[in-house]
């Protein structure tokens, strides 16, 4: 009799954990991805993006792929500045982006021909996907 129980007990017990949603797809971070490109839409490989927290100053730093792709993952929700830089291409700048619990924001960038010491500073907000 004590078996029945136990087995009863065991099996109640599967069948609730069971039926609980999946919690393990829940996160707290966001993300930020783009493409950059130049003035054509010819994507840029090989060009420096830097993500710099603008609560904490964290930085980091990534490099565009060949088909002019970034993404920076596991981010904390905040205020982030985004600066693109590639030789022979006016340097990009842009803050504040904000990244939302579980959202992914995009952000492409245009780069224009010109000196490494001139801006591009963009002050528009971007809509979440």
């Amino acid at each position: 009799m004590l078996y029945c129980g136990r087995r009863r007990l065991v099996c109640t017990l599967g069948l609730f954990f069971l039926a609980l949603p999946p919690a393990w797809a829940q996160t707290t971070f966001g993300t930020i991805v783009g493409t950059v490109m130049d003035a054509s839409g010819a994507v840029i490989p090989a060009a420096q993006v830097t993500l710099t927290n603008l609560g904490t100053t964290e930085k980091r730093a990534a490099t565009t792929a060949d088909a002019g792709y970034y993404e920076f993952v596991n981010l904390l929700p905040g205020n982030y500045r985004v600066e693109v830089e590639k030789e022979g291409f006016q340097r990009f700048k842009r803050e504040p982006v904000v990244v939302e619990v579980q959202q992914s924001t995009r952000i492409d960038v245009s780069l224009v021909i010109g000196q490494a010491s001139q801006t591009i500073e963009v002050t528009a907000q971007t809509p979440l996907l």
